[in-house]
């Protein structure tokens, strides 16, 4: 099934990164968009930086899986994100967090308010 190679491809990616490698992000992405028939496949983006790899591409296959992104989301009733943690019987635990592209995720909004914290503090203080 291509959803599980997908997964298999990126799992292996952030694998190496974390393990301290550099992983070839472009390889990574060429992997994956070799399981696409080129016809159905349009690359809008692709960006590396920091060992995250980022595309923007446009295939039956994933607006399916965006439309049942939003509904999982909906469903959990998500403001700005909703966070699934799942175990892999050879891999260890994962999250995977479903987030709104404009929203923040939880450790940026963390970084927010302990500074808004400290100066509030700093003011009366």
């Amino acid at each position: 099934m291509i959803e599980q190679e997908i997964a298999q491809i990126i799992i292996d990616h952030a694998y190496a990164f974390r393990d301290g490698k550099q992983p070839n992000s472009l390889d990574a992405a060429e992997k994956i968009l070799d399981l696409f028939k080129p016809e159905t496949a349009i690359v809008n983006e692709m960006h590396f930086v920091d060992g995250k790899m980022d595309i923007n591409v446009q295939h039956p296959l994933f607006i399916g899986i965006c439309s049942e992104i939003v509904k999982t989301f909906d469903d959990a009733k998500g403001i700005n994100y909703v966070e699934f943690t799942m175990e892999h019987k050879t891999r260890g635990k994962f999250s995977v967090l479903i987030q709104r592209h404009d929203g923040m995720t939880p450790a940026e909004k963390n970084i927010i308010l302990t500074a808004e914290n400290a100066r509030l503090k700093e003011l009366i203080g």
